[in-house]
C-alpha cells in the first residue's frame, strides 16, 4: 500500500509538470493506456483470459466504473478547490474503506486502528493547513472521490481470490481508456515529444500504484492495510521540495512526522498481534 501511494504520487508529479501543455482528458487517456498496454502483454505472455469470468463481470464493471467516476471527481475538485482542502477530504478513504470492509465483509479492525486513523487525520490537517475556503461542490466531489475509492478497495478484496491481479487492471484500464478517448475527441492534441514520454511515466506510475493496491487487498484485510495510504502526504511534500522547489513549513515537518509515526507504531502493533495469533 506503501509503494501504490509513492507510485501514485510520482504520477501526480508527472502530471503537474505537463498541466499547462496538456489537458486533463488527455493525461487521464494516456494514465490508462499505458496500464491497458502493458497488463496485456503480461496477460497474452501468461495465457490468462483477459476479461475474466463472466460470473464475476458485475464486480469488475463496477471496479472499472466507479474507478474511472472516482478519477474525474478528484480531477474536478482539484481544479475548483484549494489543493489543501482536496488534500484532506480525499484521504478520508482509509475510513470509507474501513466502514465498507466492515458491513460486506464483517472485518474487525485492530483495536490500534481508530486511534491510529485520528492521530493520521490529524497529522494531515497539521501538514497541509486546510483553508476551507472552497466551494462546496468541489469538497463534496473530493470526498465522493475517497468514498469511492474505499469502496474499490473492497471490491477488490472481494476479487482477490476470483481474478488475477493483472485481468483486473486490465479491465480497469480498458474502460477508462476507451471513456478518455471518445471524451478527448474534441480537443486538439498538441503535445510535443518531451510531453509524450512524460505521459508515459504517468502510465507506468499508474500501473505500479493500480498493481501494488490490487496486490495490498490480496495479501490483507482492507481494514489492515487502508490507512497506510497516508504515507502519500509524506511522499508529496518530500517531492514537492525536491523537484518543486516547495520548502516544506514547519507545520507539514511536524505533521508528515506525526504520520511517520504513527504508520511505525501501527505497523509494528499488527506484527505483534500476528505473532500472538502464531
Amino acid at each position: 500500500m506503501v509503494v501504490s501511494s509513492l507510485a501514485f504520487v510520482l504520477m501526480q508529479v508527472v502530471v503537474r509538470i505537463t498541466s499547462e501543455r496538456v489537458s486533463l482528458i488527455e493525461q487521464i487517456f494516456f494514465r490508462n493506456f499505458i496500464s491497458t498496454v502493458l497488463s496485456l502483454l503480461v496477460l497474452r505472455k501468461r495465457g490468462l483470459p483477459l476479461f475474466g469470468d463472466r460470473a464475476h463481470q458485475p464486480a469488475l464493471i463496477a471496479r472499472s466504473s466507479l474507478g474511472f467516476i472516482g478519477i474525474v471527481l478528484l480531477f474536478y475538485a482539484t481544479e475548483h478547490a484549494r489543493l489543501a482542502d482536496v488534500n484532506l477530504f480525499s484521504k478520508t478513504s482509509p475510513i470509507w474503506a474501513t466502514m465498507f470492509a466492515m458491513a460486506f465483509f464483517q472485518e474487525k479492525p485492530s483495536k490500534i486502528f481508530v486511534p491510529a486513523l485520528f492521530m493520521c487525520i490529524i497529522g494531515t490537517y497539521v501538514a497541509i493547513q486546510p483553508s476551507f475556503g472552497s466551494e462546496i461542490l468541489p469538497l463534496v466531489c473530493a470526498v465522493g472521490s475517497a468514498a469511492i475509492t474505499g469502496g474499490v478497495q473492497v471490491i477488490l478484496s472481494y476479487l482477490k481470490s476470483r481474478e488475477n491481479v493483472f485481468t483486473i487492471v486490465f479491465h480497469f484500464s480498458l474502460f477508462s481508456t476507451v471513456v478518455a478517448a471518445i471524451g478527448s475527441l474534441s480537443s486538439t492534441f498538441r503535445a510535443s515529444l518531451h510531453d509524450i514520454l512524460l505521459l508515459i511515466f504517468v502510465g507506468i506510475f499508474a500501473m505500479i500504484g493500480q498493481f501494488s493496491m490490487t496486490m495490498a487487498v490480496r495479501l490483507a484485510d482492507v481494514s489492515d492495510i487502508a490507512i497506510y495510504d497516508y504515507s502519500g502526504i509524506v511522499f508529496s511534500a518530500f517531492f514537492g521540495f525536491l523537484l518543486f522547489d516547495e520548502s516544506p513549513p514547519l507545520s507539514t515537518i511536524i505533521g508528515g512526522g506525526l504520520i511517520i509515526g504513527v504508520l511505525l507504531l501501527f505497523g509494528f502493533q499488527q506484527y505483534i498481534e500476528k505473532q500472538d495469533l502464531k
